[in-house]
């Protein structure tokens, strides 16, 4: 029982440093990249960082808009 906890704690403790890892990222681009675009592999793999309004990255590719509660039911699933 011991073990499960240390175990538990040690995979929350993992995955909370992932996620504000992740956040961070996110406000170093937004904040220094936003206004830039580099070219990675000749055209083919393109660095352009654009903010997501979409609630999710499919509907930001596809510039979809099917609303928030469409998504939220989506997810629930």
């Amino acid at each position: 029982m011991i073990v499960l906890n240390k175990t538990r704690i040690r995979l929350m403790s993992i995955l909370s440093f992932m996620v504000l890892l992740d956040q961070a990222i996110k406000l170093y681009i937004y904040h220094n990249h936003m206004d830039k675009s580099l070219d990675l592999i000749f055209n083919f793999i393109r660095f352009e960082p654009k903010f997501n309004r979409n609630y999710s990255w499919l509907n930001n590719l596809f510039d979809w808009q099917p609303g928030l509660h469409t998504v939220e039911r989506l997810i629930y699933l």
